[in-house]
C-alpha cells in the first residue's frame, strides 16, 4: 500500500541533533536573528513550529485523507463482489456459450486481481487510528517537555558560571600574594604554582560552562523550530510556585495522573486492537493488561516520589536561604572592621565573594525547586519523569 509506505513510524523520543552535524552548514550560515522566549511561550512555539510536531501532524494527515477514500473503496468492492456472482451464474449456466464463458472466466480473474489490490488499500481501523494519533501526542508533548527543561538548564548553568565568577577575585588576590611571598622569600615557588594551576582550572571550568550554555541554545532554538545559530534571550526563570504545592492532594492527584498517562493509554488502546479469535491474541491481549496494570502502578509510585522530591528541595532552599542571610551579615561585619583597619583587602574580599556565592547558591536551589514542581505537572499530564 503506498499510502502506508509514505506512513513512517511515529517518533516517541525528544528530537536530538548532534553537534557535528551543525558544523557542515557553517560557511552557509546567514546573519543570526535575534528573538526572546519567555517561558510561558515554549509550549506554543513548539507546537506551532517544531519540525518533528509537523511531520507528526502530517502523518496524520495522510491516515485522515486514507479514511475519506475507505467509503470509495468498499463501494468498488462491493461492485467487484456483484459483478463476480454475475460472472459466476453466467459460467455455470449450461446455456452460456464457449466463447462468453471465455470471457467471462478472463473477466473474472481481472476482478480478483483488482479485488486483492483493494484489500490491499484498505484502511486502518478506528482503534489503529486512535493509537497513532495518542502516540503522535505523546511525542509532541515529549517534545514540549524537553524544551521547557532546556530552560531550566540554560540557568542551571547561567548559575553555575556566576558561582565560578565570584571565586575569581578570590583566586587572583592568592595568586597575587603567593607571588608577593615569594619575591620577599616569604614564601614558595610551588605556592605560586599551585596559584597559578587553581586559575588554570578556573578557566578550563569557566570555557567548559560556556561551551554548555552554547549547545544549550543551539538546541532550543532546534526545538523552537529557528536556526540552530539564531541567538536566543532567555526570559526570566519563574519562580517556584510554593501555594501550588501546598495545594497538593495526593490521592486524587494519582488518579488524574493515572488516567492522563500516555503510555497507559497507548498499551489500553493496543490491547483494544487485538481480537479474541485466536488462543495467540487472547494470551497477547492479556499480556497488555499486566503492562497496562503495572504502568498505573509506576505512575502512582512516580508522583509519590516527585513529590518527596518537591518536600526535599525546599528544605534544601530554606537552609540555603538560611545561610545566604549568614553569609550576608558576616560581610556587613567584615565591612566594618576592614573599614576600621582590622580586616585585610583580601579578607575582606573573600567575605564579598562568599556572600554573593551563596546568593547564587539560593537562585540555584530556587530554579531547582521549580522544575521539581513542574516535574509533578508533567506527571499530572501523562507523562512521566524519567
Amino acid at each position: 500500500m503506498n499510502s502506508i509506505k509514505r506512513i513512517t513510524a511515529f517518533s516517541v523520543a525528544v528530537l536530538l541533533f548532534a553537534a557535528p552535524g551543525l558544523s557542515a552548514y557553517a560557511e552557509e550560515a546567514k546573519p543570526a536573528d535575534t528573538y526572546v522566549v519567555q517561558y510561558s511561550q515554549v509550549e506554543g512555539m513548539v507546537l506551532n513550529d517544531n519540525l518533528q510536531v509537523a511531520n507528526n501532524e502530517l502523518a496524520m494527515d495522510i491516515l485522515d485523507q486514507e479514511d475519506e477514500l475507505k467509503e470509495k473503496y468498499e463501494k468498488i468492492s462491493d461492485s467487484i463482489d456483484k459483478t463476480s456472482a454475475s460472472l459466476t451464474a453466467i459460467l455455470n449456466s449450461p446455456a452460456t456459450s464457449p466463447d462468453l464463458k471465455i470471457v467471462a472466466q478472463g473477466t473474472n480473474v481481472a476482478l480478483a486481481t483488482l479485488s486483492e489490490l483493494l484489500n490491499v488499500q484498505e484502511d486502518i481501523d478506528g482503534d489503529t487510528y486512535e493509537l497513532k494519533e495518542l502516540q503522535a501526542e505523546f511525542s509532541n508533548q515529549q517534545l514540549v517537555r524537553s524544551a521547557q527543561s532546556m530552560f531550566s538548564v540554560y540557568y542551571q548553568l547561567k548559575y553555575n558560571i556566576e558561582q565560578l565568577n565570584h571565586t575569581r577575585s578570590v583566586l587572583n588576590d592568592a595568586y597575587q600574594a603567593a607571588q608577593a611571598q615569594y619575591s620577599n622569600q616569604m614564601g614558595t615557588f610551588l605556592a605560586v604554582s599551585d596559584a597559578e594551576l587553581a586559575i588554570q582550572s578556573f578557566n578550563n571550568s569557566l570555557a567548559d560552562l560556556d561551551n554548555q550554555l552554547n549547545s544549550v541554545c543551539q538546541q532550543m532554538n532546534v526545538m523552537l523550530g529557528r536556526s540552530y545559530n539564531a541567538q536566543v534571550i532567555f526570559g526570566k526563570l519563574p519562580a517556584p510556585d510554593l501555594s501550588y504545592v501546598e495545594k497538593i492532594d495526593l490521592s486524587n492527584d494519582i488518579s488524574t495522573a493515572q488516567t492522563a498517562s500516555y503510555k497507559v493509554r497507548i498499551i489500553k488502546k493496543q490491547r483494544s486492537i487485538l481480537n479474541n479469535d485466536t488462543s495467540q491474541n487472547r494470551k497477547q491481549r492479556e499480556i497488555k493488561s499486566n503492562e497496562a496494570d503495572l504502568e498505573m502502578e509506576n505512575v502512582a509510585a512516580s508522583l509519590k516520589i516527585q513529590l518527596g522530591k518537591i518536600k526535599q528541595q525546599q528544605a534544601v532552599l530554606s537552609a540555603e536561604q538560611a545561610k545566604a542571610a549568614n553569609t550576608k551579615l558576616k560581610m556587613e561585619q567584615g565591612k566594618m572592621k576592614y573599614e576600621l583597619g582590622f580586616l585585610s583587602q583580601m579578607e575582606y574580599n573573600k567575605l564579598v565573594s562568599d556572600c554573593s556565592a551563596q546568593e547564587t547558591t539560593v537562585k540555584t536551589a530556587s530554579a531547582t525547586l521549580f522544575w521539581q514542581i513542574e516535574n509533578y505537572k508533567w506527571i499530572l499530564k501523562g507523562l512521566t519523569v524519567s
